[in-house]
């Protein structure tokens, strides 16, 4: 008994001294991370700025379910920028915030080289490259912050 009451106030004790705190008003909540859709039109670059000046970057897409969440974000407009780029002397395409591109969600045949920049295309489901300086809405992310605990 004493074993099981000490395991439980462990227990107890731990998850009393993680706290995670949820996303802002406003923003949609999947696992560690945060995203909003920002509806006013920007260049590629603006749109970036504004991500990190929220706490972010431009939404970089790791998985089909990640996609998913982008695609239901934008509601209110065909398009919208992600963080994919290929803008640094056009080599392979780089996440605005550092990662490794792992998941793409180009149609079939890939970019079609039109553009550095990648928007995702709500009324195609797929990610398209466009002209940097385009201006269209964009998807912001940021990790969920880790408040601290009580020293366990």
């Amino acid at each position: 008994m004493a074993f099981t009451l000490g395991s439980f106030l462990l227990l107890c004790g731990i998850s009393g001294a993680l706290t995670w705190n949820r996303c802002p008003h406003g923003w949609t909540q999947l696992d560690n991370r945060c995203y909003i859709y920002q509806s006013p039109e920007m260049m590629f670059l603006e749109a970036e700025k504004v991500c990190q000046i929220l706490g972010g970057n431009l939404v970089s897409i790791r998985d089909t379910v990640e996609n998913a969440v982008v695609f239901d974000l934008i509601q209110s407009g065909p398009t919208a920028w992600i963080g994919l780029h290929n803008a640094i002397l056009d080599q392979d395409f780089l996440w605005t915030d550092g990662s490794v591109v792992k998941y793409t969600a180009f149609k079939a045949e890939g970019p079609d080289g039109l553009g550095n920049c990648v928007q995702f295309s709500r009324l195609e489901g797929f990610w398209q490259d466009h002209r940097c300086d385009e201006s269209a809405p964009f998807v912001c992310t940021k990790d969920v912050k880790f408040l601290g605990g009580s020293g366990i």
